[in-house]
């Protein structure tokens, strides 16, 4: 009979035995900060090894899989940025050449460079704001023409404020193409809850990952790396990765919060409670007819909305991030009562109708050479860095998404773009960025 990992730690605490072993808080509830500390342990010899699992850890993960209806899952609590390092990794065997959508996390650009790639870049057309349209299965199909010695393609789906940007990728062609297809679809995980996306193309995609901590009850890190691969050579490659890039110390209480996560999806899948949410919020979008919304709730269980960002704070109300004069709230069955004060709050808002205009600087076709580790490197402020080389991606975040490239010359553009994103850049230090030193 398969065995539970909840269940294995369980009989570890009820044992009280006396705990001289990693972490160091030793299972006290020392103040509220620690009051799931007893599930928080270490690999022990019941409760296995996921950088190499045979017991509870394994079961886990097959059980996920045959929930997701994919070949294998892989977990990783150092967060979605790992399942890319590895899944990125596994595919790596098939070929050097990637083509890697535009508008993509930084750790996809930062993986390919890691395991070697040659990145040919899918560029986006954006809008007046900065944000991202989806592609087309014409212009992707284009593009595939144009680079016949693709062996992997990487896409993003969805986007970080829920938009829907790639929801006409022709997989069948892509297929034909013999090209391995990685989507990262981290801001997806809850999908599966809805009836129109149970399954939707996932049988097409031969390595996909999600954030299982973004939408579902799981504690930060938490991620899952699917895999369809009925020969199992992808398989066997990303456990060998995983088993050399992701810590050895893997959170417990992340992967209890999986398994917990994992029976609340498969009573979610029955209840059609994302139903209730997407009714509520269609209605609550029907109520406020003068405000605009920026992607269908119906399809994310996410509202992102044309209001004040600051006006929520001053209410008690935290949403998740905001973008321009898009404010945008992450919705769950855990705080979806609580929509109505969003709601009673709409009413008192206005819409924000104007549109600060944010340019975003063209992609270069293939992304530059990595810098040497030993390059010399200075920081510099921004004023004095058009001409420059980038040290390092830079970009917003949110999305994550770079509009500069390590190893690519700075341009006005560019730095027009971080001025206006300034409070919320990354890979700036201190409002000075890095560039090469020669």
């Amino acid at each position: 009979m398969t065995k539970s990992l909840k269940e294995e730690l369980e009989k570890y605490i009820e044992s009280n035995a006396v705990r001289f072993h990693m972490p160091g808080h030793s299972g006290e509830n020392i103040s509220p900060v620690y009051a799931s500390a007893k599930y928080d342990v270490t690999e022990l010899d019941f409760n296995d090894n996921l950088n190499c699992p045979t017991g509870v850890l394994l079961d886990l993960e097959k059980r996920i899989a045959t929930f997701c209806k994919v070949d294998r899952s892989l977990i990783s609590t150092t967060g979605t940025t790992t399942s890319i390092l590895i899944g990125l990794g596994a595919l790596r065997a098939f070929g050097k050449v990637i083509a890697i959508d535009q508008f993509s996390h930084k750790s996809v650009f930062e993986a390919a460079r890691r395991w070697g790639y040659k990145v040919k870049i899918i560029p986006r057309t954006f809008d007046k704001e900065g944000i991202a349209e989806p592609l087309t299965e014409d212009s992707i199909k284009s593009f595939i023409d144009l680079n016949p010695d693709i062996n992997v393609i990487s896409f993003t789906n969805p986007g970080y404020l829920g938009e829907q940007l790639n929801s006409d990728i022709p997989y069948s062609y892509i297929r034909e193409k013999n090209i391995k297809i990685f989507v990262d679809a981290a801001h997806s995980s809850h999908f599966r809850m809805h009836f129109l996306y149970r399954n939707r193309a996932c049988n097409w995609i031969d390595v996909f990952v999600e954030s299982w901590h973004k939408t579902l009850p799981v504690y930060t890190g938490g991620s899952i790396l699917h895999i369809n691969d009925k020969n199992g050579n992808i398989i066997d490659r990303a456990l060998l990765i995983r088993a050399k890039v992701h810590t050895s110390s893997p959170s417990y209480l992340t992967m209890v919060s999986i398994e917990e996560a994992l029976d609340i999806q498969e009573k979610w899948a029955e209840s059609c409670i994302y139903e209730e949410i997407f009714k509520r919020l269609l209605k609550l979008i029907d109520d406020h007819p003068n405000f605009k919304v920026l992607s269908n709730p119906y399809a994310s269980a996410k509202l992102t909305i044309n209001t004040d960002y600051n006006e929520f704070i001053k209410h008690g109300i935290q949403p998740e991030t905001h973008w321009g004069r898009w404010t945008n709230f992450i919705i769950t069955p855990f705080n979806l009562p609580q929509v109505e004060k969003i709601d009673e709050l709409l009413y008192k808002l206005k819409p924000i109708t104007k549109i600060n205009p944010l340019r975003i600087p063209k992609c270069p076709k293939i992304l530059p050479k990595p810098i040497s580790p030993d390059a010399k490197i200075k920081y510099i402020d921004l004023d004095d860095a058009v001409g420059q080389i980038s040290a390092a991606d830079v970009g917003a975040y949110p999305p994550g998404v770079p509009i500069l490239y390590e190893g690519l010359k700075i341009t006005k553009a560019h730095i027009a773009f971080l001025k206006k994103t300034i409070e919320h850049s990354f890979n700036l230090n201190q409002g000075k960025i890095a560039i090469l030193e020669f």
